[in-house]
């Protein structure tokens, strides 16, 4: 029998609570509705309260399908080794677009003007909980930090995958805690300019570590 740990019935449970809410609140969302913001929560786009619908769909089930396939199209086939930490990679995963279609419902339903700071706080915590991960991930070229010096080298993997860990926990607590004490700009500053100094930062440290080995 199947272990219930490894179903992807648990993650399309997940992908189903964005409707039951969506099911919920129908009645109170209007004919028209912001289907899109610009960083400081202005709405910039519009359409029909149908949208609601497959926004959510077009955030999860593509995610869902790359992750069910991910495992069996690794050609490296260390992926499947990863067991529980992967399982709970795509739960964390999907909780996040979860969290992200709940939102964007939310708006709808209520006065139409997003709290974005609270959006960006999200990140944080995606990002806190994808740091914790990291250290797990082997090599592989479908998730983790990929760079042409980490997948040439395990040990450069292993290497920037503890340090990555590390900065991505600080980085998302400190992204989720003053998202939620500045104003929305700051919050997106923020956010943007952890995410590129992360990526950056790790890309150059992978180069340093692989030129130590030569």
């Amino acid at each position: 029998m199947e272990n219930t740990k490894n179903s992807p019935l648990w993650l399309l449970a997940i992908m189903v609570i964005p409707f039951i809410y969506l099911g919920i609140v129908w009645p109170d969302i209007p004919e028209t509705v912001a289907t899109h913001f610009d960083y400081k929560g202005n709405a910039d786009g519009f359409g029909s309260k149908q949208t609601l619908i497959y926004l959510p769909l077009l955030l999860m089930v593509p995610t869902f399908l790359i992750l069910q396939f991910a495992p069996k199209l690794d050609p490296k086939k260390k992926m499947k080794g990863m067991g529980d930490n992967y399982q709970k990679f795509q739960v964390v995963t999907m909780a996040f677009l979860a969290g992200i279609s709940l939102f964007i419902i939310h708006i709808a339903a209520s006065d139409g003007q997003p709290k974005v700071n609270l959006l960006y706080a999200i990140i944080g915590l995606f990002y806190m909980a994808f740091g914790n991960y990291l250290p797990t991930v082997k090599p592989n070229y479908f998730i983790g930090i990929r760079s042409p010096w980490t997948l040439e080298s395990e040990t450069v993997w292993r290497k920037t995958h503890r340090v990555g860990g590390k900065a991505f926990m600080i980085g998302g607590f400190l992204i989720a805690i003053l998202s939620l004490l500045t104003n929305a700009e700051l919050a997106f500053g923020i956010l943007m300019g952890f995410s590129i100094a992360a990526t950056m930062g790790l890309m150059v440290y992978s180069y340093l570590e692989f030129k130590k080995e030569e």
